[in-house]
C-alpha cells in the first residue's frame, strides 16, 4: 500500500514538474515577445535619431547558424515559429529566435542569415544583441561547414 501511494505522489510531483516547465517556456517567450517589440521601438528611434550621422547608414550583414531545434511553439498570430540557434565555434550560449513561419528551418542545418540594421563601430554584439538589434530580411540554407560559414558581421 505504500509503494502504491509513494508511486502516486511521485507521478503527482512530475506532473506539477513538467507543468511548471512548461509555464515558464510561455511566459519567456511572452517576455521576448514583448521584448523584442519594445527594443523594436527603442531601434527605430535610436535609428531615427542617428539618420543625421554618417555612421548611421543601415546595412546587410551576413551570419550562419545552425539550428539547434525547433521548437513546438509558435507565436500568438501563429506568423512565428521559434528555434534554437548556435553560431560556428561562438562560445555564447545557443540563442531562442523567432524567425517567420515561412522559413522552413530544419534542425541540424546550417542557414545564412541575412540581418539588416544599423551597427554601430567598435561594437561587440552578443548573438541576443543582434537578433534584437538586427531584422532578418532573409534566411538560406548553406552547404558551407565549420570555418567556411559565411560571419560578416
Amino acid at each position: 500500500m505504500q509503494d502504491k501511494t509513494k508511486n502516486i505522489i511521485i507521478i503527482i510531483e512530475t506532473i506539477a514538474i513538467v507543468v511548471l516547465i512548461i509555464f515558464l517556456i510561455l511566459s519567456s517567450n511572452e517576455v521576448n515577445t514583448n521584448t523584442e517589440n519594445n527594443n523594436s521601438i527603442q531601434n527605430s528611434n535610436t535609428i531615427n535619431n542617428e539618420a543625421g550621422s554618417e555612421n548611421a547608414e543601415k546595412k546587410e550583414y551576413i551570419k550562419t547558424y545552425n539550428i539547434v531545434e525547433k521548437l513546438d511553439i509558435t507565436d500568438e498570430t501563429g506568423n512565428y515559429d521559434f528555434y534554437v540557434v548556435k553560431q560556428f565555434q561562438d562560445n555564447d550560449e545557443p540563442v531562442l529566435i523567432k524567425v517567420a513561419n515561412t522559413y522552413d528551418l530544419e534542425q541540424g542545418e546550417n542557414y545564412e542569415f541575412v540581418l539588416y540594421g544599423v551597427k554601430e563601430d567598435g561594437k561587440y554584439y552578443t548573438q541576443n544583441e543582434i537578433f534584437d538589434n538586427f531584422e532578418i530580411i532573409d534566411i538560406r540554407e548553406t552547404d558551407k561547414q565549420g570555418l567556411e560559414q559565411t560571419q560578416d558581421f
